[in-house]
């Protein structure tokens, strides 16, 4: 154990000794990503082999398969610090994140049993008893129907991953102005467990359950690793150069048991790799030169050091740059007990609203909330006041803005009706409602609100270390934070605020109100679990007092249809606010007059009462004094 030890210190001794500087920096990248995958095509050969397969709404397999894998390109800032030796070599270490979209296009389709066997087209016996054709010609009926069930699918993940690599560089000429360089690296990457967003679409017409379409792709990895390889020039502060980066496939998420209509039989994921050709420019904020001797002083310098010091920086004004690391926003548990937002209206079809006949067409959608999905907080920036008191206390008031979308995760159905009643003379008496299917969906898909967030700071800063290069301080203090609710109408993202009903909702949210049949006629609100799978919503929505009722007018039909105790008037059953506090402590390095710090924030009391409980999160910042006096 001594003999490790010892060689620990050598080995740290030697290392400072060949020490030059401590840079810390930014770096401005541009990445040119590349998806790539094996290409796959639905055939009765590899039927089997599908990436996934989801039961339509006859009870036969519809196979999705994939071939075409795109992927957004990003720009990234990550901050690095750069250890740089006095011979060739520097290692440094980074930090960055970075968002992504991922697009895969296919197909879907079905085997050729279903052509042959379904009933929905003739079988070979049929089709010569019948007198179309032969059997040549009934093998190009078949491919006729194959390419007319055929439908395209769209896939759609956004993601962000957070990055903490370390490279190794080697210069080339050091002693030259401009030097040539190369380096390699490795990397850590995660993927946000609350940046995500994901839709699918199938295109098929015998589809209409499509609520878990999502779950059956592979998803990118939750833990990945990247390999970068690259080189540029450097010259002073700053650096230009090129890499090309890969990404190791980590451990997918793999859906091993069927799950509703959709499971899976091979588990693979739809893309190999993903890779891009960055190019990046970067520069060097601060400097620690590691080697020059620190020139001591006497305890009457210190003092009238310090004295100097605290005079001459009391008032300091400056800008910060604060970006969210991590964040956890809670909701009102509807992942347990989801929040259903229901909309049903009325029309008539026909002339006779007796007893003897009625006709009509239900129109139904619902929206049901199942726990937030997506958080994004934009990068906050603010301007600060520190009075300095005491030496080594700080008195700091900042005053800042940012933006926060928000995405509710829901079940959503948007079904159309016809409703027939009819009563015979002999007394029989028969009603039915048809699902009109080529109106009917049931989908998964988001609630997206946003936040224009202004920030009031208090706090207080202690100085803990301090010496000639930097000063570490701690710091506590409250935030009071102003949400305004802004509506973004309809958004790119497919399936995000897409019904109509999403309007009654902004409404209510935005307004902080009541919802009523007043302000929102045939709206209603239940805390009941109803599974949104496309099983008859009219079994929920309808109550009949009576088959004999007469219904003289439209008016009055609504108003018996509405007669269901399971909905009512809503509001919210929480305490709504506009804003809310939050309190923080964190850490700050202030060197020369740049500062970075980290904190915690948890917020307190109340939430909005509809999407966000409370929350709380990881800052990083970056901040520079304009003015101090």
């Amino acid at each position: 154990m001594k003999k490790y030890l010892l060689l620990t210190i050598l080995s740290i001794s030697v290392l400072i000794a060949n020490s030059q500087s401590l840079n810390f920096g930014i770096e401005f990248m541009q990445r040119n990503n590349k998806l790539s995958g094996t290409q796959s095509y639905l055939s009765d050969a590899n039927y089997n082999n599908a990436y996934f397969h989801v039961m339509d709404r006859t009870n036969d397999t519809l196979g999705v398969n994939f071939n075409r894998f795109k992927v957004s390109n990003n720009f990234e800032l990550p901050l690095y610090l750069r250890y740089k030796f006095k011979k060739r070599f520097t290692v440094d270490i980074n930090f960055s994140t970075s968002k992504y979209n991922i697009t895969l296009d296919g197909t879907s389709n079905y085997n050729e049993r279903f052509f042959t066997t379904s009933g929905y087209y003739l079988t070979q016996d049929e089709f010569v008893q019948g007198g179309y054709g032969d059997s040549t010609q009934y093998t190009s009926y078949l491919t006729t129907n194959k390419n007319n069930e055929e439908s395209e699918v769209e896939y759609i993940e956004k993601f962000k991953l957070t990055t903490l690599g370390t490279n190794i560089s080697y210069s080339f000429s050091p002693h030259k102005l401009i030097r040539p360089y190369v380096f390699a690296g490795l990397g850590y990457r995660s993927k946000s467990k609350q940046y995500s967003y994901d839709e699918i679409d199938v295109r098929s017409k015998w589809l209409l359950n499509k609520q878990y379409l999502s779950d059956g792709v592979v998803k990118f990895a939750k833990n990945s690793y990247q390999f970068r390889f690259g080189g540029g020039v450097e010259t002073y502060r700053f650096r230009a150069g090129f890499s090309w980066d890969y990404n190791f496939n980590g451990e997918y998420t793999i859906l091993n048991d069927s799950k509703k209509n959709v499971y899976q039989k091979t588990g693979k994921t739809p893309y190999e790799n993903l890779s891009s050709f960055s190019f990046f420019i970067s520069a060097d904020l601060l400097t620690k030169n590691l080697s020059a001797k620190k020139q001591l002083n006497t305890n009457t310098d210190v003092l009238s050091i310090d004295k100097l010091e605290l005079k001459k920086n009391r008032h300091q004004f400056g800008i910060r740059m604060q970006k969210v690391g991590a964040s956890k926003v809670n909701d009102y548990d509807y992942a347990k007990k989801p929040l259903t937002f229901v909309n049903a209206n009325y029309a008539f079809q026909g002339e006779n609203y007796t007893k003897d006949s009625v006709t009509s067409r239900a129109y139904i959608q619902s929206i049901s909330f199942r726990g937030i999905s997506l958080v994004d907080f934009s990068p906050k920036f603010e301007g600060f006041y520190k009075l300095t008191f005491f030496k080594k206390f700080e008195w700091e008031s900042s005053l800042g803005w940012q933006r926060l979308t928000v995405d509710m995760k829901t079940r959503e159905s948007d079904e159309s009706y016809i409703y027939t009643s009819q009563n015979y003379s002999n007394g029989d008496y028969y009603e039915t409602y048809t699902p009109d299917y080529n109106k009917c969906r049931v989908f998964s898909g988001a609630y997206r609100s946003q936040y224009g967030i202004i920030n009031i700071d208090q706090a207080i800063n202690y100085t803990i270390i301090e010496d000639d290069f930097i000063k570490l301080k701690a710091s506590a203090g409250l935030s009071f934070n102003y949400f305004s609710k802004e509506l973004i109408g309809r958004t790119t993202d497919k399936n995000s605020n897409s019904l109509d009903l999403s309007r009654t909702i902004d409404d209510v949210y935005i307004s902080n109100s009541e919802l009523t049949t007043e302000k929102s006629e045939n709206t209603y609100v239940t805390t009941d679990d109803i599974n949104v799978d496309f099983k008859p919503l009219y079994e929920y929505y309808y109550e009949y007092a009576s088959n004999t009722e007469v219904y003289e007018t439209e008016s009055d039909y609504n108003t018996k249809l509405n007669a269901n105790n399971k909905f009512s008037v809503w509001k919210s059953k929480y305490s709504t606010n506009d804003y809310i506090t939050t309190f923080r402590f964190g850490l700050d390095a202030e060197i020369d007059r740049f500062s970075f710090g980290i904190n915690y924030e948890k917020s307190l009391g109340k939430g909005d009462g509809l999407i966000i409980k409370d929350f709380s999160r990881l800052n990083f910042s970056i901040s520079y004094i304009l003015y101090r006096k």
